[in-house]
This record gives C-alpha cells, structure tokens and sequence, in this order.
C-alpha cells in the first residue's frame, strides 16, 4: 500500500516523505489507521483513566465506550439489543490486554467494536457537556484552567439557558470558549469528556488496543447493522445519543483558536485519519513548530508495522 502523500499533498510538507496530512491516507480503513497509531504514553498519561465498555457474553461482542464519541447510543443499543452488561476500566483493559471475554472463554473469537467522531466536531460537543457539568463549580477545576469559569461563578442551568435566547448571550459562550481552548494545554483533562480519544483506547506502551470494527459515529446505525449482521443478532433499535445542545457559535469561533484545537487533538487527527479544516492548513499563518502534521514511525518495541504519530512542523 502507498502510505506516503500523493503529488498535491506534497506542498504541505517538507523534505522528509515520512510526513503526511491528517486524512491523506487514501487506501486504509479507519480501522487500519487507529489500529496502527502511536500515543506517547508519558504526553497522554492522564487521558486514560475511568473509562467504561460494554460486553455481550450472549453475541460475544465488546464495544468501548468513548465519551462523546457516540457512547450513549452505544451504551443504549448494547444494552437493549445485544443483552450487554458494563464493565469497569480495569476490565476492560484486562480484557482488550489479555484477550479473556468476561466470564466466558478465551474470547479468542470476540468482536471488537469501537465508534469515533471527528476530533473538530468532538471537541466542541466535549466542552458543551463539560462546561455544563462544571457550571457553578468553580473550585472543580485546576487553577490554572478556570479563568473561563469565573464569568459563571455561583451560576446553574436555568440563568446560564437566558443566554442561549440573546445574540449577545451567545456571543459571550463563544468567547468564554476561546477563553477556555487559550488556557487548556490538554496535559489535565480535568473531566473525563476532555479525554482524547486514542489515548483513552492505548495501552500502557503507547499502542492502540486492537479494534476489528471502528467506526465513524455519523454512520452508527449502518454500522451497528452490520455489527448485528455479523454476530448474527436481530437488527438493533437505534437511538439518539444524550446531549447537551451546543450553543457556541461555530461560525464565529477564531481562525486561532480552531488552530489550537488542531493542536491539542492532533493525535487524533492522525490516527483517525480525518481531514484538518481549512482553519489548520493555512501554513502561512501557522507560525513553524505549530503546524499540525502526522509522521509514520518505527516502533520495534511494540510492532513489527510502522506506526503513525503525530508531530509539529
């Protein structure tokens, strides 16, 4: 297969061919690209703790739950039409570490299934439900983080909805956005919505957990169909997923802080194999060190394959 940039892709990058655009890669799978990624273990420790999957004994089906990412309806669908039970962390890992199912077997046969989302749109859902979750809680969130938060001190839904019916209100979360995404440097994600999503998936050496299904959560009921299909389980019923509705404006978000989101979810960019907004490939107002590239790397520790990371250039 041809993993390096195509002729027009080139122009992105410098003289090393190992350097490629977020969602160039034309002739693998989601599932081939998450599979093969690198998360830097030591950058991304905090982004994998307190996560929760679901199993079905019944259809031997294993689905991680990625907050955000399509895990309500996940959570749903498992539960309701694949008889599944949820697990902690710990088992979780256990299982996807040592290939043991729950209480049945080796699982050597075991789907294993997980939905991502594009990390843009991702990120702006995250900080919807954890701005709400936070709301008024100002002494439940790192110092260095909360400046955002001081606006809403002592605030619950109720007076934070008035906003949402004002041009003016409106304009004032988008700016308490930026205000946020300019602080956070992704080392703390001090609410587990804020996790990124392959390291929440890595295990302890940097490597994705192998997947055989993962897939995009705009097309969750043709895949969870599928998933149906080859467990040979009744069609599922799929549902909307829970959420808080997005008030930010989208449209009025600053190039530079859509550049900074680019940054602090490159990984995932990369290894999800998603398209950059335009926002992220304007090199000439991209300072150098700050543009978002990925990188195929060679990890013999942990696989035999070349392995994607991201990197700045």
């Amino acid at each position: 297969k041809n993993y390096f940039p195509n002729e027009n892709e080139k122009k992105h990058i410098f003289d090393d061919e190992s350097i490629f655009l977020p969602g160039s890669i034309k002739d693998m799978t989601r599932t081939e690209t998450v599979n093969r990624c690198y998360v830097d273990p030591v950058k991304y420790k905090q982004h994998k703790l307190g996560n929760i999957c679901t199993y079905s004994p019944k259809y031997d089906l294993f689905y991680f739950l990625i907050p955000k990412s399509g895990s309500s309806t996940g959570r749903h669908v498992m539960k309701h039409s694949f008889e599944a039970d949820e697990h902690s962390s710990h088992n979780c890992k256990r299982f996807m570490e040592t290939g043991k199912a729950f209480n049945s077997g080796e699982g050597d046969k075991t789907l294993r299934t997980t939905s991502l989302r594009n990390p843009l749109s991702r990120f702006f859902a995250s900080y919807d439900e954890m701005h709400v979750r936070r709301l008024g809680k100002l002494n439940k969130i790192p110092a260095n983080y909360n400046a955002w938060m001081k606006d809403y001190d002592g605030w619950d839904y109720d007076r934070y909805k008035e906003l949402f019916e004002t041009k003016e209100g409106v304009q004032k979360i988008t700016r308490s956005f930026e205000k946020f995404v300019h602080d956070w440097d992704g080392v703390v994600p001090f609410d587990v919505h804020l996790m990124l999503q392959t390291p929440v998936i890595s295990d302890s050496k940097g490597k994705i957990y192998p997947f055989d299904i993962a897939f995009d959560t705009h097309d969750m009921g043709n895949a969870l169909k599928e998933i149906a299909h080859r467990v040979s389980a009744p069609e599922p019923e799929i549902i909307r997923g829970r959420s808080y509705p997005r008030r930010i404006n989208t449209s009025d978000v600053s190039t530079e802080t859509k550049q900074k989101i680019c940054r602090l979810s490159a990984i995932d960019f990369c290894c999800l194999n998603y398209a950059l907004p335009k926002e992220c490939l304007r090199d000439d107002q991209i300072p150098v060190g700050e543009r978002v590239r990925c990188r195929w790397v060679n990890k013999p520790e942990i696989s035999d394959e070349l392995m994607i990371e991201s990197v700045m250039i």
